[in-house]
C-alpha cells in the first residue's frame, strides 16, 4: 500500500466526478490508517509561497476527515461541487448570483 500514491488518485477521481472510484481509494486508504499503516506526507502551502510539512497525526487526521467526505458522498449521491487541481488548496466553489 502507498498512502501517498492512494490518497493522490482518491482525490483526482473525486475531482472529477468518479465517485464510485474516489469510494474504493477512500476505503483502502482509510482500512490501511485503521490498521495502523503510516499517513501520506501531506505538505500546506500558504498563500505567501511558504509550505508546511504536516505532523504525521494531523495527517491522519486529515486524511480520515477526507475518506469520510469522499464516503459520504458517494453514499448519498450529494454532489459536493468541489475543485480540486494539482498543486493547489482544494477549494469548495463559491455560490450565488455571479459566483462561478
Amino acid at each position: 500500500m502507498d498512502p501517498d500514491q492512494t490518497f493522490t488518485e482518491m482525490l483526482d477521481a473525486f475531482g472529477h466526478g468518479d465517485y464510485e472510484g474516489a469510494a474504493e481509494h477512500a476505503n483502502n486508504l482509510a482500512h490501511w490508517l485503521n490498521r495502523g499503516g503510516f499517513p501520506p506526507v501531506l505538505e500546506v502551502s500558504t498563500r505567501v509561497k511558504q509550505t508546511f510539512t504536516v505532523s504525521d497525526q494531523l495527517a491522519r487526521e486529515f486524511c480520515h476527515a477526507a475518506c469520510r467526505l469522499v464516503l459520504d458522498q458517494h453514499e448519498t449521491g450529494c454532489d459536493l461541487d468541489f475543485t480540486f487541481e494539482i498543486g493547489d488548496v482544494c477549494q469548495e466553489k463559491p455560490e450565488g448570483p455571479g459566483m462561478s
